[in-house]
Parts: C-alpha cells; sequence; structure tokens
C-alpha cells in the first residue's frame, strides 16, 4: 500500500491479489494464475473507496507487477519481483493512461547478474518525474552479497523520455534487491548496510533528486545487525519525514516483534524516537504478527492482519 497526495486530499492506495477463475487457466499463451486489484481510498475514519484502479494491459513476465511508489496521482510499476526484467511504468489512474519506459542502459544482457532497487519522485527544481534505478552488480569473483560490489545508478527522465547513468555510488554498501523506498524532502531514501571494521551497521541512504547527489544518515543507534531484522522505510503521517518498521523475527529468545520508528526532524539521527512495539495478536500472543502498512495523516498507523 501507497499513501498518495491529489488536490490536496490524501489517498491510501491499495494493492492485492485474487485468485483468477478457472477459466482464465485455459488461455495456453498465459501461466498468470493471480489477478491483480488496485483501489483508491479516502485516509478517513472510514476508509471510504475514492475508486477503483485500472491494471495497465501490458504482458508481463513475472505473475504480477510490483508497485514502486506513487506521487501526486501517478503511480510507478515494476516488473522486477522474481526475473531480470527491464519493464517499468507510469501509469495516472485518474485519466486510464500510462507510459512504458524505455530498456534502461544496465541489464543481464549488458553487465550479467545484478541486484536492483527502484525509486520514483517528483524534481521540484525541474518540475519532472524521474524513475531512480540503483543496480548492484555481481562481479563474476564475487558473491553478491559480499558488500564488495559496485553499485550503479540512472535516472529516467519523464520529461526527455530517456535514461542517464550517474557515477558510480560510493563508498559500497549492500542492498537487498527491491527495497522499499520514502520520497520525503525532495529525495528518495532506501535503507542500506555496510561492514565497518568487522562488524555490519545499517543506514540510510539518500538521494536527492534535485541535485542528483548521493548522502547518508544513521538508523537509531539501538537497532541490533545481529538480529533477524527486516526493515521497511515509510513516510510520516505530516509528510515531512521518515519512518522505520522494524521487524525482528526472533530476538534473544523474544519475538517475533515490530518497533515503529520515526525521525522527529528530518535527517537528525539523534532525533529518533520508538512509537511502540507491535506483538503478535490472538490466543496466548500465538497469532500473526501484523504487517505494518503505512502512517496516515493522523499519525495512525494503517495494518494488515
Amino acid at each position: 500500500m501507497e499513501s498518495n497526495d491529489q488536490n490536496d486530499v490524501h489517498l491510501l492506495l491499495f494493492h492485492g491479489y485474487a485468485e483468477k477463475p478457472a477459466y482464465a487457466f485455459y488461455d495456453r499463451d498465459s501461466e498468470e494464475k493471480t489477478l491483480e486489484l488496485y483501489s483508491l481510498h479516502y485516509d478517513n475514519p472510514a476508509f471510504d473507496e475514492h475508486c477503483e484502479v485500472e491494471v495497465p494491459t501490458v504482458q508481463l513476465a513475472n505473475v504480477c507487477s510490483r508497485v514502486v511508489a506513487t506521487c501526486n496521482g501517478l503511480v510507478c510499476l515494476a516488473d522486477d519481483i522474481m526475473q531480470y526484467v527491464n519493464t517499468h511504468i507510469l501509469a495516472n489512474p485518474s485519466i486510464r493512461k500510462f507510459v512504458t519506459l524505455p530498456e534502461p542502459d544496465v541489464t543481464y544482457s549488458t553487465h550479467g547478474g545484478y541486484d536492483t532497487s527502484v525509486g520514483f519522485a517528483f524534481d521540484a527544481m525541474t518540475s519532472d518525474y524521474k524513475v531512480v534505478r540503483l543496480v548492484t552488480l555481481w562481479d563474476e569473483d564475487e558473491h553478491p552479497q559480499d558488500l564488495t560490489c559496485r553499485t550503479v545508478a540512472e535516472v529516467f527522465s519523464l520529461a526527455t523520455g530517456s535514461w542517464s547513468m550517474l557515477p558510480d555510488v560510493t563508498p559500497r554498501f549492500e542492498m537487498y534487491p527491491r527495497t522499499s523506498q520514502a520520497f520525503v524532502n525532495g529525495a528518495l531514501h532506501w535503507h542500506a548496510k555496510r561492514r565497518k571494521e568487522h562488524d555490519l551497521y545499517y543506514f540510510i541512504l539518500i538521494f536527492d533528486v534535485g541535485r542528483g547527489l548521493f548522502y547518508e544518515t544513521m538508523m537509531p543507534e539501538s537497532l541490533k545487525c545481529d538480529a533477524p531484522v527486516s526493515l521497511q522505510l515509510s513516510v510520516s503521517g505530516d509528510g515531512k519525514s521518515i519512518t522505520l518498521f522494524n521487524l525482528y523475527s526472533s530476538y534473544f529468545g523474544e519475538g517475533p516483534f515490530c518497533d515503529i520508528w520515526v525521525m522527529n526532524d528530518y535527517c537528525i539521527h539523534e532525533s529518533w524516537n520508538k512509537l511502540i512495539r507491535l506483538h503478535p495478536h490472538g490466543p496466548e500472543q500465538g497469532g500473526l504478527l501484523p504487517r505494518v502498512l503505512c502512517f496516515r495523516k493522523s499519525n495512525k498507523v494503517v495494518v494488515s492482519k
């Protein structure tokens, strides 16, 4: 799910899946067995539905597409869940139009194996929408998780309709494929980690969309790298800073649980504040841990059971 501001109305985009009817399997030219469902809802107590969203009729290599992000009414989709596919789509659900981006410069055929994460943002300096693609290349003699592989960046401009390459992102780091992004204050944010002496530490990689520059800020100091953890960045309820959902599968016999953090003052790492720790619900706390989705403008957290 993604939040989206359009004409001063805060909307929430829900993306889900459903099994296709049985007759859908009779199409020998298609192996798709799921039906993608998109809908926009008002950010109000009733979660009223604003409208259903039509999925662009594009042939996908994967079973379904992935929502990268929404921005000012536009939705960025990527066909990159399981395969080396380079299909990116920008859609405007309100007018039912979409555009398929040209193939990027870095592909499997040009550079070999890689991991990639994508961001979508609006460049206020040029009034242009941009798709940012971070590609970590696998060197032949290196493991993809070795933290020594180089990461290249390429940016698609909707105004020019083309991709452009940026210098390598340094110093080197590790970013998991399809890492969640957060667009705040004209910059894209991804979580990443880097080796420091003999330890690993997490940090937030930031890309200033207007200036085309990368820089970093720190995670909460109490975040433990030695525990099984899953991270997700999001946008704060007021849209002025970032939030962090930190899921531990287990930690010193405790778990699973999810810590929710908010950076009260943007890019001031000392201002990280842990709001709450979520535990599984159900009989004797043996149920499932709710999946944290995003913040609402009221600063309430949306979860999926």
